[in-house]
This record gives structure tokens, sequence and C-alpha cells, in this order.
């Protein structure tokens, strides 16, 4: 049968396939042919603008086209010898394009306007339309309204203002910027014209006046400049209008255009309101005046008519890509082409001459006499028109008619739709029309012409627009600079014998830029950047691909590239990145802070700015703002305070910690040091004093003490600052830094709100306290300079990164070089004591004297300085200086943009400036030393503010501990017989924890995990392909090892061993074992104790080890005394609340599945004491006497969906209050898109889906959108119910439901206002109740009818035992619930079978030790770790043989006596047992007695199944299925009325 289906499906499939391929066909038949390409894809398809080469057959390169001209032999205009080409295509359906290169067809095309329209639908289009609807993306009615508005701004005065602003451009450039020299030598022409550009654009087009020098004013609001906004976005605007808008923030290039886009936008929205609300003082001829001028004049007659701010915005933006990109490109062609041809730029010399014969600058009324200088810029767009290909779409099936070769008039048929492409380029060269179409020949416009033949500017009613504004401004600027200048080709040596054809190709081989070539500095090439985020998580240099930013992190002089190159600056990668370590340079960069800029954009600077804005990730003038507040806060009287806290906390050290012992080893002296400039930066940072002792002390509102808090974020903030937001939840250990830094906020919050209160001049001098001073006392004189509380916070977190392991690294490794150099140790030593004067240590008074000890410390940052890489970016085109091995000097161009690094550790190693650099010379900074090589601290205005700080610090813990210690190496016997060079590589070696932000982290110990991925990674290299398969195999093999030795140490039990954690996610969606890999959840679900694990081991604790995601232990439980131990012991075995599940069961709202603690607590008070049997009776008197209509046989294909009906009614009921019933509720109120009875139905029925599915799945199919809808709706009710119910007079109703008690419960003058539940928290709970109480009576009682049915003798029994409760047949009330025993047994008995929830899982807070019995009756004890996940397996306990007589049978009675009640878990134990059990078991009897006294129940007969014995109709009836509960698959019923 199986196989007969298969082979359906594949006949099915191979239909639908032949089907299409028959449609296909036809299709492709209809269409008319003419001479062109058949493909595969579509010519306008997205795919063929990124391919750039022609693939027969399969598609056509878009950017081939473009550069093609008519004559090139591979053209399909040369090859088809035809100028209309058809490109007929199959994919994605058939259909064919037109490439037109004939004049008389497209002054058809662009003259019908109606019949061949723009695809305004297209991508390209789409993302046009994304700066706002304008000219260009529309068609029709809209296309028109806005042409009538649009036109107008084009006026003649518009026109004499735009020859005024490029003359004046053009004149400040040539005289303020080139300062009239004899030779300017330009690299990239094409840069200084886009400059142009922008003054010619904010002044003609915005009516903003813009010069040459930097604009460093940036108006409130906005986070750059007008003509940085302009040019940024210009600059950008064609990779922004491709990439689509979710891709914004990937890269620093789209994240700068995204923000120039915004600020842009801004601009503009604030000109089109100051112009609209400011009096016309004086008359405005800029576009953007004519534009709201036209507007305004439309909108007075029409008001349908008038554009909405964002169209005029989309329309402002369209013309500055057209008039600043396009005029750009063409004058940097002209320029170009007139280098290349003197004798044409001598006549247009002349030509100039003659209309202007003394020398004056031309004016606007010249302009039409300076026609050789508009014939050339028609000549250069002629060559290189703007627009290659003009795109349209013909609206009917229409005819063009063309010539073949013969000149012979044919017409070609073009079915509607089909997509035309004007080729103007091939048109500009086509041989029929222009003589000599490849050269450079301007004479050509001024005679005669073809004007058909020219489409630079488009032509008929969709011509350009501002044709007119591009031509002046092109005029203008031309004939000034060639008055002035003759242009030629930049000579280059290396292209000395070149012809002139190859210059032509070289010098016009692009049309974004006419760089002549890339100037290139001395260094590497590599594919990626070393500043892209890649490069951080390399710890090898991979050749001519990526450099490794560890290994430069760690690189000396003579190690890295200065030293391989022979000069102290390299350049690396295409994008320009310069490494310096030049003395000099490093002083020019440091000292110029407007033309060296700190790249704040990068990716690790932004995660910085994560904590606040802060003055690290700050530029320009905020942060000017942030340093005048910040900078007084390291006062003298902080210093003070530094130098005491230190001692202090250094003499703790010695005195409680290690108590004045002879002598202390210490493995790892880092630990020690991190934890002395931990407490430092509390008490002289924020003010908060602490000790060694451990801090319990946790205030009202906190998870954890300030103390611990500080601990984690300092400890953990460089994984804070790496990974991003979204990812905080993945693990442990980053959920506990969220935690860590959530209090560490509020902790900082309730200090600035103590200090704002108590007012002025009231705090300490800690760190903190001067900030808010400094804070406040701006705020008397400038209100812009004042710092918000997020920009507070960031600072003090980056002090904090700053302070804390910058400090700890630096002691650290001060210490370790002291025990190495025993010599040097003892000069500090008596420095000291002689500094001491008999006192127990200096005083900071005495700071100044300890020269040694400072001189100490700066050669200690000089070996190791905090920060190896220091960034910048050129915020100009600049030249440095440097020199090379052989003394000569050199200039370095240096491109605007480019990423520079000043790389501090091979500066202060270079020999240069420092003698034996490799050596430890404390003394030379005793001596004249070069300060400009020394940059551990930075230099210039954007130095460390923080240098007293951390000197003090530093030097304070070292007089203490070199005052009462010797320092030596610990000698460690495998290292015995070592060398000193030796010695000093092990304890000095440094590892770099990646990313951070332009600094490493450093420690003492030894890294043997780096050096043995370096060892794998060479042995990579050396292996075959074919050994490659072999060797991941075998790596895996020998990290399972690994692991498995990791948690070999632990106490070993009986139990298997899998890969994957049973608890962990991935678990569930496997439903088989798979050996030594994974267990899974599902199958261990419907496992009794025969199928067990229990019983194979023959134990009842099972442990199972795992090894991902972490190594862990878990206990399987099936021994009732310890399950009890468990359940009645909350503090020693919690619920691990953090686990995925609980995680999403969390996302109603917070409730009492998911707290623990005293939280747990706070809900638990909160219980329900009325009960349901009122409503579960009428509910299922309903479904009988309304539904079934008291019929004689009801036959249900799947009992489960009538409980789960009855379920839902009950708790719509007794659980809200909101009485449903079996008809229709088509009642919807106001703000809701459903009843509640749907909204209810919806929910409870897909709750497990909406726990287990993540919040941004919820939207990929209408089953979880129509959810996420019913979950609102339902959220909504319950927030109404609770003001409805709180609004109302108390008293007036009483009310009985679960939620009113819930309320009433919640609002009781008892209770106090800590303890009472939020709204959120409310909501929270009753979802809970939802899910317990829907789903899970809704299975107990199907699964009870399953069993009834199967057992008709204890059906039989449970109906007479309903009959002699109630022999008068009369309805059963609450009261007779105490004597309806064996109903409530027969519940009992089906929940022991199929327990709501299989198993009970706990985390042991502390180590522990459980003891249970093996098969042979003797104790065993097993060791339990703490984090040790256990699994209580309730399924298990209930099949137990040595619990429960004949387990496996149906045997209701069992309950009636004396049973082992320890032994039933189906509503746990414990203090965290289901509160809602009284609830559950009165609607389950109430239900189950009226169904069993009016019906008696059977299995459906069904024939497929005829024949089967016992046991498998029991197994078929009640199989069952994996989700949050334990729920039946489907169980066949029929209900056949008693008389």
């Amino acid at each position: 049968m199986e196989s007969k289906s298969l082979t359906n499906v594949y006949v099915a499939l191979a239909a639908i396939l032949l089907m299409y391929i028959m449609r296909t066909c036809i299709l492709f038949v209809r269409i008319p042919k003419h001479r062109g390409p058949i493909c595969l894809i579509s010519p306008t398809s997205l795919v063929c603008n990124f391919v750039s080469w022609r693939i027969p057959y399969i598609m056509i390169s878009i950017p081939k086209l473009w550069s093609e001209g008519y004559s090139e032999s591979d053209s399909q205009f040369s090859q088809y010898k035809t100028d209309i080409v058809q490109v007929t295509s199959i994919w994605p359906r058939p259909s064919c394009s037109f490439e037109i290169a004939d004049p008389e067809a497209i002054k058809e095309i662009t003259s019908s306007r109606h019949k061949w329209q723009k695809p305004t639908d297209t991508y390209v289009y789409d993302r046009l339309a994304a700066l706002g609807q304008n000219l260009v993306t529309l068609e029709g009615e809209n296309w028109r309204r806005h042409r009538k508005i649009v036109n107008p701004a084009f006026s003649e005065p518009n026109n004499k203002l735009v020859w005024k602003v490029a003359s004046q451009a053009m004149l400040n450039l040539l005289d303020n910027v080139w300062k009239n020299g004899e030779v300017i030598v330009v690299d990239d022409v094409h840069q200084s014209v886009l400059a142009l550009g922008i003054h010619v654009i904010g002044v003609a087009g915005f009516g903003k006046a813009m010069s040459f020098d930097e604009d460093e004013v940036i108006p409130p609001g906005h986070t750059m400049t007008f003509k940085d906004a302009l040019h940024d976005f210009s600059a950008n605007v064609t990779t922004g209008i491709m990439c689509p808008s979710w891709a914004m923030g990937l890269t620093s290039g789209l994240r700068r255009y995204a923000e120039a886009r915004r600020n842009a936008v801004q601009y503009v929205q604030e000109l089109i309101d100051e112009r609209r609300t400011s009096e016309k003082e004086e008359t405005r001829f800029d576009l953007f005046s004519n534009l709201l001028a036209a507007n305004d004049q439309w909108g007075d007659e029409s008001s349908n008519s008038k554009l909405s701010n964002e169209e005029l915005i989309g329309n402002v933006f369209i013309l500055l890509l057209a008039g600043h990109e396009t005029s750009a490109n063409i004058l940097s062609f002209a320029l170009g082409l007139l280098a290349l041809h003197p004798g044409e730029q001598d006549d247009l010399y002349q030509h100039i001459v003659s209309i202007l014969p003394d020398g004056r600058n031309p004016a606007i009324e010249d302009m039409n006499l300076l026609t050789h200088n508009l014939a050339v810029i028609y000549e250069i767009t002629r060559l290189f028109p703007p627009v290659p290909r003009i795109s349209k779409q013909a609206a009917e099936d229409a005819v063009l008619p063309t010539t073949n070769e013969e000149g012979e008039r044919i017409l070609i048929t073009v079915p509607k739709g089909s997509a035309i492409e004007i080729r103007a380029r091939v048109l500009h060269k086509n041989t029929r029309y222009w003589d000599d179409a490849e050269s450079f020949a301007p004479k050509r416009f001024l005679k005669e012409w073809n004007r058909d033949a020219f489409m630079a500017f488009s032509d008929g009613a969709r011509a350009c627009v501002g044709r007119r504004f591009a031509e002046t401004e092109l005029v203008a600027m031309l004939t000034l600079l060639i008055m002035r200048y003759r242009v030629e080709v930049k000579g280059d040596p290396q292209f000395e014998v070149e012809t002139f054809e190859q210059r032509k190709a070289r010098v016009l081989a692009t049309r974004q830029s006419l760089t002549l070539t890339l100037s290139i500095h001395r260094g590497p090439t590599y594919l990626i950047g070393p500043t892209s985020l890649f490069c951080f998580f390399s710890t090898f240099d991979i050749p001519f691909i990526l450099p490794s930013t560890p290994k430069m992190w760690l690189e000396g002089y003579r190690d890295s590239y200065f030293s391989r190159f022979k000069c102290d600056k390299s350049a690396l990668s295409g994008t320009c990145t310069f490494d310096v370590a030049d003395a000099e340079v490093v002083k020019v960069m440091t000292s110029s802070r407007h033309k060296w800029i700190k790249p704040v954009e990068t990716f690790l600077y932004e995660r910085v700015a994560g904590f606040g804005k802060n003055i690290v990730i700050t530029e320009g003038e905020t942060w000017r703002r942030h340093r005048k507040i910040v900078n007084p806060a390291f006062s003298e009287p902080n210093n003070k305070l530094v130098w005491n806290e230190a001692c202090r906390i250094t003499q703790d050290l010695t005195d409680i910690v290690w108590k004045d012992q002879d002598k202390i080893e210490v493995q790892n002296a880092h630990d020690i040091t991190l934890t002395l400039a931990l407490y430092v930066i509390s008490s002289a940072g924020f003010g908060k004093p602490v000790s060694f002792d451990d801090d319990t002390n946790i205030p009202r509102g906190h998870s954890m003490s300030f103390k611990e808090a500080l601990h984690i974020v300092a400890s953990e903030m460089t994984l804070g600052i790496a990974v991003p937001n979204w990812a905080m939840g993945l693990t442990k250990r980053l959920r506990t830094y969220r935690e860590a830094y959530r209090n560490m906020l509020d902790y900082m919050g309730k200090m600035v709100a103590d200090r704002r209160a108590f007012g002025k001049g009231t705090g300490g001098v800690d760190l903190f306290s001067n900030l808010l001073e400094g804070n406040s006392n701006w705020e008397d004189d400038s209100v812009t300079a004042k710092l918000s509380d997020s920009e507070l916070f960031g600072n003090i977190f980056v002090f904090l990164l700053a302070g804390h392991e910058t400090s700890a690294n630096t002691i650290c490794f001060t210490l370790a070089l002291l025990a190495l150099h025993q010599d040097e140790q003892e000069d500090v030593y008596q420095e000291v004591v002689r500094v001491s004067k008999g006192n127990a240590s200096p005083n900071y008074e005495d700071l100044g004297s300890l020269k040694l000890c400072l001189a100490v410390m700066y050669e200690t940052l000089r070996f190791f300085p905090p920060v190896p890489r220091i960034p910048k970016e050129a915020n100009e085109d600049t030249v440095l200086t440097t020199s090379n091995e052989a003394g000569e000097n050199f200039e370095v161009k240096i491109p605007k943009g480019s990423q520079l690094a000043i790389r501090t550790r091979s500066l202060h190693r270079n020999p240069r400036y420092w003698n034996d650099p490799e050596d430890f010379k404390p003394k030379r900074f005793m001596e004249r030393w070069n300060t400009n090589a020394f940059a551990a601290f930075s230099d210039g205005a954007r130095a460390c503010i923080g240098r007293r700080f951390a000197e003090t610090e530093l030097i304070a813990m070292l007089v203490i501990l070199i005052s009462r210690f010797k320092i030596e190496i610990l000698d460690e016997p495998q290292f015995a017989g070592e060398t000193f060079e030796q010695r000093k590589t092990r304890v000095l070696v440094v590892i770099v924890r990646y990313p951070a932000p332009a600094k490493s982290h450093s420690t003492v110990r030894p890294d043997p995990v780096s050096r043995k991925l370096k060892m794998i990674t060479y042995m990579l290299g050396l292996v075959s392909n074919e050994l490659l398969l072999a060797l991941g195999v075998g790596f895996l093999a020998l990290l399972y090892f690994l692991l498995f030795l990791r948690i070999k140490p632990l106490s070993r039990h009986v139990g298997p061993t899998c890969f994957v954690d049973p608890s962990c996610f991935l678990s569930a969606l496997v439903h088989f074992n798979i050996p030594y890999l994974v267990l899974s959840f599902p199958k261990r679900w419907k496992e009794g104790y025969n199928e067990s694990y229990f019983a194979r081991f023959e134990c009842d604790i099972v442990q199972i080890i795992s090894f991902w995601p972490r190594p862990i232990s878990t206990f399987g439980v099936a021994d009732v005394e310890v399950a009890k131990e468990i359940t009645s012991n909350r503090h020693q075995w919690e619920k691990p609340i953090d686990n995925f599940e609980y995680s999403r069961v969390a996302s109603f709202g917070k409730n009492i599945i998911v707290s623990d603690g005293d939280e747990w607590k706070h809900h638990r008070r909160i219980r329900n004491s009325k009960f349901v049997w009122s409503e579960a009776s009428r509910v299922t008197l309903s479904l009988i006497d309304d539904v079934w209509k008291n019929k004689e046989m009801i036959i249900t294909n799947d009992v489960h969906e009538i409980t789960l009906m009855l379920a839902l009614f009950i708790i719509g009921s007794a659980g809200f209050g909101k009485t449903l019933s079996f008809d229709d509720d088509k009642d919807i109120p106001s703000g809701h898109s459903m009843s509640f009875k749907d909204a209810i139905h919806i929910v409870s029925n897909d709750i497990t889906l909406g726990i287990v599915i993540p919040d941004w799945a919820k939207k990929l199919t209408s089953r979880m959108r129509k959810y996420t809808e019913a979950f609102k709706n339902l959220r909504n009710y319950m927030t109404e119910m609770i003001q409805e119910r709180r609004d109302s007079a108390t008293g007036v109703v009483e009310r009985f439901d679960l939620f009113s008690t819930l309320l009433d419960a919640n609002e009781d003058s008892d209770i106090s206002k800590s303890a009472t539940l939020s709204d959120d928290e409310l909501i929270g709970d009753i979802f809970m109740f939802l899910l317990a109480g829907h789903e899970t009576s809704a299975n107990a009682l199907c699964f009870a009818l399953g069993l009834l049915a199967l057992h008709q003798d204890e059906q039989e029994e449970l109906h007479r035992q309903i009959v002699s409760v109630l022999p008068d047949k009369r309805l059963p009330e609450y009261e007779d619930m105490k004597d309806l025993k064996y109903c409530l047994a027969v519940i009992y008995e089906s929940l022991r079978l199929f327990p709501p929830s299989p198993t009970i899982v706990k985390r042991a807070t502390e180590d522990a030790v459980l003891r249970t019995t093996n098969k042979a009756g003797e104790i065993v004890s097993v060791a339990v770790p703490k984090g040790s996940i256990i699994d209580v397996r309730t399924r298990s306990i209930h099949e137990h043989p040595g619990y429960w007589n004949e387990p496996q049978k149906f045997m209701p009675k069992r309950f009636m006596g004396d049973y082992c009640r320890d032994a039933f878990l189906a509503f746990s134990d414990g203090a965290r047992a289901c509160i809602g059990r009284r609830f559950a078991e009165t609607e389950m009897v109430a239900m189950l007695t009226i169904l069993i006294l009016r019906y008696k129940v059977e299995i459906l007969e069904e024939p497929e199944f005829a024949g089967e014995t016992f046991e498998e109709r029991k197994a078929r009836v009640l199989a069952t299925r994996f989700g949050l509960t334990l729920s039946p698959e489907r169980v066949p019923l029929v209900f056949k009325r008693r008389n």
C-alpha cells in the first residue's frame, strides 16, 4: 500500500512538471520573434545586475551592457546587424525585452508617454521611492501632479543663481584652496569636483551657503553638519539605494550613509518648517524655495494637487542625486578628455579668450556666446551619458519602426508588458548617426547634428527637468578653470611607455572616479582590512587574505611589518589602512584632533556606546561637552582619596587575608590584582568602600549586593561589549552578567537620586560624586552642556572598564618584572624605605619623591601598553612625512577616510627611540627620554584623563607590597632547569581576549590552549585534502575524550553517557535515542518503569553524564523516599527557572511556575478557595441537553475534542467569570478583533506552540499569527477585567470565579503592599492556571473515559456507586463529592497511568548525597554535585512494582484503601505541589459523574481495526503524544444513553 501511495505521488509530481513545461513552451512559441539572443534568465531580473560577463543561453550581463558601445565585436547590435535587438527569456516567465538604439523608434517611445510607461514597480524604483515618492518613481496622474509643481522650480532666476554660485565655488577653490599655485597636482580630480558640486547644490539647491573650510557647528538634534550630511549622502547614495533597509547596519559605510540620510532629511524638514513659518523678507531663487513656493500656489487652488512634506523631500533628494553626482561625473570626464586632447583644450581656451578678451570673469549673459564650452559638455555626455539605459514598458501591444542593414524599413511587434531598454551609450556611438563616433570631437555640436540621436538628458515629456541647471553649472565651472589652468594627465614613471590608447583606457576606465592610480605606500596587501571584525578572531596571518589583530597586538618592533618593510609606517589592504610607529607622526596625529578623528562608528565603539554615550566613543562638539564635565572629576582631592584607598585595601590584603604570613604562594597574581583594582575603583570611583569580607547586604529591589554586581560587571565587561543584546540570555554566564549590569544601573540611579536630593556640595570626592557635582555646575551655565543620566552612566562604566582591568594588568606585569629582576626590585625597596622615613608607608605627599616607582610603572607600560593599538581616521586628504631605515625622509599620501593605527607596542620598542628596547630598564625614565615615543596614555587632547588616577593607584599598591614582601617567581617542578629567557617568556606570556575596543586584556598565566590551536592550524596546512575528513573525525574524538576526562573526576554512579544534555531543548526534537549522542525527551516521557534506565541499571537513581553545552550530571529519580526529600526541601533543590522552557513560560508574565525563593512565596500567598462544581455540572449538562439533545447514541471520533471544549468553558466560567456556551459568540467589543470565547479557545488550543516558538517566529505562519492575535486580545480582555473589577464597588456582587478571587486576595488589606502582585504578574498567574486548568483537566478526563470504555466492569462499578449516592436520580451537588470516592479513585488511577507532567525537574543548589537501594537491597550513596539537574520521573514511580501491585493494570480500587501516597506525584508534592489540585479534582469528578450517570461509554468500532486484540486496542486508544503535558493521540468513543 505504501509503495502504491509513493507511486501516486511521483505520478502527480511528473504530471505537474509536464504541465508546467507545456505551458512554458506554449507561451514561448506565442512570443513574436525578431533578431536577438535567447537566454534562460530575463535581463530585467535583479540577478543580471551582479554578473560582469555574458553567459550564453543563460543570462545577459547588465554591467557589461552599460559599458558597451555600438561597434564592439561582441555588441548585440553589431552581432545581429540591427538597431533593435529582441532578448527572449524563459524565467521567471516566458517574455521578451527590447534593446533599442534606433532614433526613430526612440522618438516614438519618448513622445507617447501613455503607450510606453516607466516600470515604476521594479526594485530600483522601489528603493528610490524609499526617499519619498518623487518625479522619477511615478507614472500617470501622480507624475503629472509632481511635474506641475517641480517644473516651475527650475526658473531663469534660479539659473542665474546657479551661475553665480558655481562661479564663486570655482573661484574659492582656485584662490583659497589652490592659492593660485603655478602647478597643482590632483590625484583624483573627481573628489575635488564632488566638493564643488556640494557647494553649488547647497546654495543653488537649498539656499545654504557653504565653504571649503571645516564646518564644525553641529546644530542641536543633529550628529553632523549640513555639508557633511549632503556629502556623505550623495557620495554613497547609489549603494544606499541598492541596499535594502534591513542591511543598513551591516557595515560602517552603510551606517554612516543611514546617519547622513537621517540628518539630511531632518535638515530638509527643518528648512520646510522654517521657510513656511518665516516672513518673506527677501526673495529666494534657490531650487528648494522655488519648489515650496510652487507647491503652496498649487495648494491654494486644489489641496489634492499639493505635495506632502514626504513628497517634497523625495523630490529634493532625487534632484540632489541627479544634480550632484551627474554634474560631477560630467565635469570629471571633461577634464580627463581635455587633458588627453591638448589640441581640443587649446581650441576651447582660444574660444573663451575671444569671448572674454579683457580677462574678466564670465557672467550669465556670456553663456549663449560660450558655444564651444557647451559643445564640450555635450560631447562628454555623448561619450559618457549619465544614464546609459533608459527603461520603459509597453502598456499595450504595439509596433516599433526601424531599418535593417540594407536600409529597408521594417516593423517590430512589441507585446504588452515587454521591457524596453533605450541604450543611450550605444545610440550615441551608432555610426549611422555620428561620424567618427569613438573620437572626442566637440566641434560636431557646433554644426547641424541629429538631435533624435542624442539622449543624454532623455527626451519627450519625461526629459530631464534640470537640464538647464546642469548646463549652466558645468559651463560656468569649466570656463573659469580652463581660463586659469591648462589641464594635463599626471606623469607617472610606471606608465612611461604606454600608448595613447592605453593611457586613454586607463584614465577613463571608471565612471565614478578619474583616479589615475592609487598611491600605495610600503606594506602588505590583504583581501580583508585589519579593521574588520573577522581579524579579531584569527590568531595568525593568512597571506593576502587577512591579518591577525591579536598577533599585531602582541608584536613588538622587530617582528612587525615596520621592521620587514624598513619603515615606521606601513599600509594594509586596498582600503588604505596605515599602521604607525613613527614618534613624530604620532605627535602630528595626536595634536590635531580635527584632522585625525576617532573612528567611532566601528562595531566595538558602538558596543561600548551600549553603556551610554561617553567620552571614549564621541567626537566633535559632543566630545568637548563630555570632556568639560568629566575632566574636573579627576581632581586633587580624588587623587588623595585614591592613594588612601589603594593603601588601605592593599594593607587589608596583607593583614586580613594573608594574616602577615612570612611566605605567600600565589598561583596567579592576576587574580589578586584584579580584586585590588576592583575594590579601589569601588571606593575611589563610586564612593562605596568594600572589604575582603563577604557582603550579604542586598537592599530591597536588588537581587545582588553592590560588591557582587560590581565584581561581575567588571570581570565580564569585555563579554558584555562583544555580545549583542539579543544574545544576552543564551547562557547562564551571560544572564548573570545581564542581571549584574541591571543591578549596577539601579545602584547608580539610586546614587544619582540621593546626591541630587541632598543638593550640591554634599557628596564625597569620589569620581562619581565629582562627576555629578561637575554636571550640576554646568547646568547653571548651559543646559545643553549638562550630561543626561544615561551619559553619566556611560562615562562611569568606561572609567570602570579602563580603571579596573588596565590597572590590574599593569600592577601584575610590574610584580612579575620585578620578580624577574631582583636588583631592580631592591632599588625600589630602598627608595620606599628612604621616602617613608621610618613610617609604616609613604603618604600621598610623598608621591612626588617616589620617582623610581613611577619609572618602574612607565617601563612596565612601555613593555605592555594597555592599548596596543590607537585607531584614528583621516578626516581629509593629507600627507605625512616619515623616514626609512636609511634616514631618508619621504611623504606618504593619506586619502580621506583612511584608517590609521598608532601601534604603541611597536613604537615603545622602536630602537630609533629606545636603547636596548627589549631590556627592562626603569631608570631610563629618570633621564632624558623621548616623550613622543611613549603613548601608554595616548597623547594630545584625547589623552587619557585618568592618567593621574592610575599612576597614584598603581604606585600606592606597589609601595605597600614592596615595603612588606620580597617578590619572587614561584618555583614549579615541571619548569626546573629553565633558562632566564625561558622563564621570562613563560611568566610574561600574554593572552589576548578579543574583541575589545582598542586594548588587549593580559594576564601572567601561560596560554596552552592558544599554543594547541596554533599547532592544529599548522598541521592542517601540512595534510592533504584526502586526510582532512579523517583528521576532523579524529579531532572530534579527541575533544569528546577531553570532555570525558573533565567530568570523570566526579563521583560516578550507574547510568548512561551521552553527548547532549538530556535537559537541553535539542533533546525534545528527537523521538528516539541515539546511543552516546542524545536521549530522546519524548521517549522518556512515555516510558514506564520496566522500559526505563531504572530497570536496565537495576537502581532507582540513574546518573546521566553529558558534555554539551557543558559537562553536567543529570540524575533520574524513581525512588519514593528520595523524591520526597527533593520535593520537601525547596531551598536545597530549586526549580531551574532559567531553562528555555521556563523562560518561554515567563513571557506570559511573572507567575508562580517560573518564580522561586521570596518571589515564589509572593505568588503563593494568592490562593483560590472557591470551587467549580456548579459550573462544571452546568457545562456538562449543556453538552448533553443542548448539543447532544439527549440522543440515544453519540459517536465521537476523538473524545479529546469534547473534553477540551468542556474544560475550556469551565475555565472561562469558573476561572474568568465569563459564561460561555456552545452557541457561536459574535459579540466583539470595541478595541478587540475577536470575541472572548474565540480568543480563549485559540490561546488554550495553541498555548504549547506559543510557549515553544520564540517571538520572532510568530509571524511565519497563519496559525502562529492567529495565535498571536488571540493572545493579544485575551491579554487585553484580562487587563480590562482587572480595571473593571477594581473600579466596581466591592461587596456589591460577590464573585466566586478564580480571577475575581485572585484580585480580591491580592488587594486584601492584611497583605503587605510589597507582597501584592502587579497586573503583569496577575495575568501571568492566570495564564498558568489556564494552561494547567484547561489542557491538564481535558487530558485526564479523556484518559479516564478511554480507560472506562476499555474496562466495562470498572465502569459499571463506578455507575453503581454513583447511583447509590444519588438514589433519587437527582443531579449531583458539591456536597456529594465526599461520597463519590470511587469516582475520585478513577481520576487518580487515570492520573497514575498518565500523569500530566511525567517529570519534575529540580536543580541542586549545593553539593548533596542521595541514598537509595539497589535490586539486591543494598544501600547506595549517590554524590550529587552542585548545579546538577534532578529529574523525578513521576511515570516511572507510578509504575514502579515496588510501590504498586500490578502497576500496568487499570485498578481504581487501589485508591479506595491504603496506598503509598508518597508514590503518587500527579500533583507533585511538598511546598511546590499544585495549588489547583482541589480545583481540578472538583471539576473532573463533576463532569465524570454526570457523563457516567447519563451514558455508558464504549470504544468506537472501526472496520480497519477489526480483529485486534485487547492489548492492541488499548495501545491504540491510549496512545500519547509529546507536548508540555502528556496528551492523548486520538480516543474514539461511543456514548450510549442509560435508561
